[in-house]
């Protein structure tokens, strides 16, 4: 297991140089699974993040992803971003074009 999890100064290193592996988990068992396979990067709910999240998968790089539609301003889509941010999300994927 590894001991940290990668910043996104960490990724951004690595362009070039190697690929990541990456997928999409979307309950507490696949985010360990996960950790366990060496994954480097996760797709996620937002639902998903938290201490338990955490807890499964602490070095996983983890991206939740704001889908299009549930939010409709530029300030909805933000507190929603920090809001997956403060519960564990490492960057955050949003479908809308703000």
């Amino acid at each position: 297991m590894k001991s940290h999890r990668p910043t996104v100064a960490d990724i951004l290193a690595l362009k070039g140089r190697r690929q990541l592996s990456m997928l999409r988990v979307v309950t507490l068992e696949e985010a360990e699974a996960a950790e366990k396979a060496g994954i480097e990067m996760v797709s996620v709910p937002p639902a998903l993040l938290g201490p338990a999240f955490r807890e499964a998968a602490p070095s996983v790089f983890a991206v939740p992803g704001l889908e299009y539609g549930d939010f409709v301003t530029t300030e909805e889509y933000l507190r929603a971003a920090f809001k997956a941010m403060r519960a564990g999300g490492d960057a955050v994927y949003c479908a809308a074009s703000l």
